[in-house]
């Protein structure tokens, strides 16, 4: 059977979440295809085969050439007012110029002295600030692929990036999300 034509209560999981089990795949699948700002089908889930797939994509914040001791916020607004799933999260933290001392130091070598804090336009706090290494790995493990977080699409992230490595650094986000693309 393909993974597009299940039984009840699955009516149709998206190939996108076949690695998942049934009931997580259709969870991800219900919360991107039920998405009334996605999919004009939104409420005839046995009709959602006809609109359109899940496609991943990778949505970037940059944090060029940070001074020590220096922060700065930017707002990640993900999908443009659409639900979309979060599958991964990472980070690179590199020196801006070669020139300074810590130029012998390996990529992400510093990544414990950046901190970052993520708080949704709510209001609400989903990241403390805490050391970047914590939230999204580091020179070792660089990539952390966490359990899929549902990201509702009209709430933005403000990402707050502070530096305190002791050198200018630039410090890009990167987070690898999967959207419904219907054609909307």
């Amino acid at each position: 059977m393909d993974r597009r034509e299940h039984s009840a209560p699955y009516p149709y999981i998206d190939p996108a979440f076949g690695a998942y089990r049934d009931r997580v795949a259709w969870c991800l699948t219900e919360f991107l295809y039920g998405d009334k700002n996605s999919n004009p089908l939104w409420d005839q889930p046995t009709k959602w085969t006809r609109v359109g797939h899940v496609t991943v994509v990778w949505k970037t914040l940059d944090f060029t050439s940070m001074a020590h001791g220096g922060d700065s916020t930017q707002t990640l607004s993900i999908a443009g007012g659409k639900n979309a799933v979060i599958l991964g999260f990472v980070a690179t933290c590199v020196l801006s110029s070669a020139s300074s001392p810590e130029a012998n130091s390996l990529p992400n070598e510093q990544i414990s002295y950046c901190t970052i804090r993520q708080k949704r336009s709510d209001g609400f706090i989903e990241i403390p600030s805490t050391p970047l290494a914590n939230v999204a790995g580091s020179g070792r493990w660089p990539a952390i692929t966490p359990i899929p977080q549902r990201w509702f699409g009209n709430v933005d992230r403000e990402v707050r990036i502070d530096n305190d490595t002791g050198a200018t650094m630039d410090i890009k986000l990167a987070w690898q999300v999967a959207l419904l693309d219907s054609g909307r």
